[in-house]
């Protein structure tokens, strides 16, 4: 088979799944000639699809990534998923992924405690560098639960320094060395 370009004819291998779709062969895109799809059904669901959304997150609750998820036929296209991202970041959708996200991390905490309880002697420094990795991993995408180091700020308002005289000061000293 040949598609029509500006060089001339340019071969085109038909695309097995979609054949004799409405009386025409649909075509890959090959040197930049423009797919021939008429006729033919979507194979990716919407966003807006029922059902797609709890699909997504059973997913991302399972541990798996978005952009992977994504790459499926049978899960809407990254483009789409995060241009409703983008488009309505407070919106139903949005949460729900949000929540996934959520759960995720304690999944990924319950997989750690697993590896924790398998380690034996010969596979001890395998399991030690992937725990390592999800403590390190859940420690920069959650620190406020799973994070090394807690900080506090401290402020007073109005805070001024105390005035103390000279007898005053020292009979501070005096009761501070006796004590020692």
């Amino acid at each position: 088979m040949a598609a029509r370009s500006k060089k001339g004819l340019i071969p085109v291998e038909p695309l097995a799944e979609f054949e004799d779709v409405g009386g025409e062969i649909a075509y890959t895109s090959y040197g930049g000639v423009r797919i021939n799809t008429m006729g033919r059904p979507r194979i990716r669901p919407r966003v807006s699809d029922p059902g797609v959304l709890e699909r997504i997150c059973e997913k991302l609750i399972m541990g798996h990534g978005l952009f992977g998820i994504l790459k499926h036929i049978s899960f809407p296209s990254a483009k789409d998923v995060y241009k409703e991202l983008a488009a309505n970041p407070q919106g139903d959708f949005a949460r729900g992924i949000a929540y996934a996200r959520e759960l995720a991390h304690t999944a990924i905490m319950d997989h750690c405690m697993d590896l924790a309880e398998q380690i034996t002697e010969d596979n001890y420094n395998s399991v030690k560098a992937k725990l390592d990795w999800y403590k390190w991993h859940q420690a920069r995408l959650h620190p406020t639960m799973y994070g090394d180091k807690v900080m506090h700020d401290i402020t007073t308002r109005n805070a001024r320094p105390v005035e103390l005289t000279k007898d005053e000061f020292t009979d501070i000293a005096y009761r501070i060395v006796d004590e020692v």
